[in-house]
C-alpha cells in the first residue's frame, strides 16, 4: 500500500509548525537530536493539559481522561510533580500539553495523526520587560500515518515515547536519578 505522503506533509504543516523534525523523522526513525534540556533546569512542577477535539476523539478511538491519566502516571513515577489549577495559577507555572489531531485520506484505512507535547509558560518579552506572554520552551512534535485497527494503542505508544523523552530531559537538566 502506498502511503499517500503530500497529504501527510500537509498535515504535518497544519498541525506541528515549522520544527517538524525535532525527534521523530516522518517514518518514526529517532533522529540525532537532543531535547533542549536547559529549557526543563530549575523546573519545579507542571500543570497537564490535554487538547482532543471531540471529532479527532471519535475517529482514533481514544478518550481525553485515558490519556490525561497517563500522563499523570508517568509524571508520578518520574517524580515531577503535577500541579493543581489553582496552584499553576498562583505560582505561574509552566504547562505541559498532549495535544493529539487526526487527518483521514482518501485510503480508507490510513490515518494520520499527530502528537504534539509542548512546555508553554509565563515568559517577559527582552524588547519589553513589562510585557508577559505565553511561550513554549520545550516541544516535541510526532506524526505517524497508521492503519485503523490498532490505532489506540498506537496513539498512546507515541505519546509515551514523547513524555519519556520529556522525563529524560528533565532529569538530564535537574540531575535526577
Amino acid at each position: 500500500m502506498a502511503i499517500p505522503w503530500l497529504n501527510v506533509l500537509v498535515f504535518v504543516a497544519a498541525f506541528t509548525g515549522a520544527n517538524l523534525m525535532a525527534h521523530k523523522d516522518l517514518r518514526g526513525a529517532e533522529t540525532p537530536k537532543l531535547p533542549a534540556c536547559e529549557a526543563l533546569i530549575g523546573l519545579e512542577g507542571v500543570r497537564v493539559a490535554v487538547d482532543l477535539p471531540a471529532e479527532a476523539a471519535a475517529a482514533l478511538g481514544v478518550e481525553k481522561g485515558a490519556i490525561s491519566d497517563r500522563v499523570d502516571r508517568q509524571l508520578r513515577a518520574a517524580k515531577i510533580r503535577n500541579l493543581s489549577r489553582e496552584e499553576s495559577v498562583r505560582q505561574g507555572a509552566a504547562e505541559l500539553c498532549v495535544s493529539v489531531r487526526a487527518s483521514q485520506f482518501n485510503e480508507p484505512a490510513l490515518i494520520a495523526y499527530c502528537v504534539d507535547v509542548t512546555l508553554r509558560e509565563p515568559a517577559l518579552l527582552v524588547r519589553d520587560r513589562g510585557q508577559s506572554i505565553v511561550a513554549i520552551t520545550w516541544r516535541s512534535p510526532g506524526i505517524v500515518a497508521a492503519g485503523k485497527s490498532p490505532l489506540a494503542e498506537s496513539i498512546l505508544r507515541q505519546i509515551d515515547e514523547q513524555l519519556d523523552y520529556f522525563v529524560r530531559g528533565y532529569r538530564a537538566a535537574n540531575a535526577v536519578r
